[in-house]
């Protein structure tokens, strides 16, 4: 690996509200400082993360590429060309949640979430480069 090269986790989907999305990231924490795992994590298998490099937001419109619907997201530039080439190379029409895990890929065991109020799936992990 190049020095400096990252990994960013890219997950979309809807969520009713903010206090909604946050909440299924969320970590808490025992009086000893442990880490009691967020709803994502218990559901998809995913690993710790650090919660100050994870960008959420919630939008509302039609986006019919990536660069709309990440427009001001960390790093964009670096991986937009590898995300376009995914699965998945647009956003769909009914996303409106947008989860970028800055730190290391996805290694967990269900590429989604989903409860009463969030519903969330990766569309991959992406290397992107410091500048």
């Amino acid at each position: 690996m190049v020095l400096n090269d990252q990994w960013v986790s890219v997950w979309v989907g809807s969520a009713s509200n903010e206090e909604s999305l946050q909440r299924v990231l969320s970590l808490a924490y025992t009086e000893d400082g442990d880490v009691t795992p967020s709803p994502i994590m218990v559901q998809t298998g995913m690993g710790l993360y650090d919660e100050a490099c994870v960008e959420t937001e919630l939008r509302g419109g039609h986006f019919s590429n990536w660069e709309e619907a990440l427009e001001g997201h960390s790093y964009l530039d670096s991986f937009l060309s590898d995300l376009k080439r995914s699965a998945t190379p647009r956003p769909d029409p009914s996303d409106k949640a947008f989860v970028l895990f800055y730190g290391t890929p996805f290694t967990g065991d269900i590429p989604a979430y989903s409860d009463d109020s969030v519903q969330l799936r990766l569309i991959g992990s992406f290397r992107y480069h410091l500048a």
